[in-house]
């Protein structure tokens, strides 16, 4: 309020000063070229050049506005366009995470056809056609993609390999992924999938070669890489063509892998399959000495070795300090079995029983049975191992005729 008082009483007196020496002279101008002249006060001509200036400063500035407006128009509605294209993106988003396939579809594919980048709206258009079940139109949305930003071909590429994965089309998988790898070698997602499609693949081999660079790369977790790593190995033991190559195998594994109880068992199972039933004895004496496992108790158990004698001598020296273990009894009764002590066996896949129902105790105690010819008896165990795990049916002997 002052300020404006102020600033009022300084025009006022301008105002006065003004008009005081206008009346004491008003001045004379005169502006004259060739026959034209004009005549006017001083005050009147400068009190008309600067109107003309101000007429001036407006023209210019109506000028500017004209010739820009065209630039603000056009980013207004490119604004608006974006504005849209957001909406439909997030749109598009809840759709597909609510498993809406089709609508998120058709939500994605409007905002691509309408939007000056519209790289993530076909490539998520191609997902939700896939999770839907349209590989044609997935694929269709993926060439408009690399046509709309071929700059973009890794990203591209690599939604193409995932959906390819999740349909198990391993091969051209494989293919695109080869691909995108030898444009970009070091590409940790590459090297990821890559390494499920030798998984899907079974192509353990060149799983094991890739393992290095995924460790290399942190291209996975430590569990999942871990994860891997034994897959390999075990696939790699228990497809060993010959004794050599399995020893070879075994001898490269990670030292706390070989104390790994499932691989062990692997690996005593591949020198069973391989003839070498002594050696596949020799292997599980020695860990279960050291180290416990019922796992492994019950596979010494199908061990054929050369002394079943002395294999059941070593079995029942486990049976002091583990009495009531039921997959030791389970491998006591086999061992009798391949010996043909019947009802030794019988009383140790019995004592197996009592302490757990187990549907290969059962089976094996009715071939047992059936061998003492106790045919009745032997077709109650049977049935009851049926009941137990009716997709093992391979593993259970036939059933003894019924009685007359």
């Amino acid at each position: 309020m002052v300020k404006f008082f102020i600033y009022a009483l300084i025009v006022t007196a301008l105002v006065i000063g003004l008009s005081m020496l206008i009346q004491r002279d008003a001045g004379y101008i005169l502006v004259s070229y060739d026959q034209l002249s004009i005549e006017s006060s001083l005050w009147a001509g400068l009190l008309a050049i600067v109107l003309l200036l101000l007429l001036i400063y407006w023209l210019i500035r109506l000028v500017l506005k004209v010739r820009y407006s065209g630039r603000s128009l056009q980013h207004w509605r490119e604004g608006r366009q974006a504005r849209r294209n957001e909406v439909r993106i997030t749109q598009g988003l809840i759709q597909f995470m609510e498993g809406k396939w089709k609508e998120s579809e058709k939500t994605f594919a409007a905002g691509a056809e309408r939007s000056p980048t519209p790289l993530l709206s076909y490539l998520m258009a191609a997902r939700a056609s896939a999770a839907a079940g349209d590989r044609a139109r997935s694929e269709e949305y993926l060439q408009r993609a690399e046509a709309a930003t071929p700059e973009a071909r890794l990203a591209i590429g690599l939604t193409q390999s995932e959906m390819q994965l999740r349909r198990g089309e391993y091969e051209s998988c494989l293919a695109n992924l080869n691909r995108l790898r030898t444009e970009q070698p070091d590409n940790s997602l590459v090297m990821a999938m890559l390494a499920e499609v030798y998984q899907g693949l079974g192509d353990w081999e060149n799983l094991q070669q890739l393992l290095p660079e995924l460790r290399k790369q942190q291209a996975l977790s430590a569990e999942k890489l871990a994860e891997f790593e034994r897959d390999c190995h075990r696939e790699l033991l228990k497809n060993s063509q010959s004794s050599a190559v399995l020893e070879q195998r075994w001898g490269a594994l990670p030292k706390p892998m070989k104390k790994d109880p499932q691989l062990i068992a692997v690996h005593a199972q591949s020198l069973a399959g391989l003839g070498q039933q002594d050696e596949a004895e020799s292997l599980l004496r020695t860990v279960l000495k050291k180290n416990w496992s019922s796992e492994l108790a019950a596979l010494y158990g199908k061990v054929r070795a050369s002394e079943p004698d002395k294999q059941l001598a070593v079995a029942e020296g486990w049976l002091k300090q583990h009495p009531e273990n039921p997959e030791l009894l389970l491998a006591l009764g086999r061992i009798c079995s391949a010996s043909e002590q019947w009802q030794k066996a019988k009383d140790y896949f019995s004592s197996s029983l009592a302490i757990q129902p187990d549907s290969a105790a059962y089976a094996e105690l009715g071939a047992v049975l059936a061998q003492l010819g106790e045919a009745e008896a032997s077709r109650e165990q049977i049935q009851k191992a049926l009941s137990l795990e009716p997709a093992a049916t391979k593993s259970v002997p036939a059933l003894p005729p019924a009685a007359d």
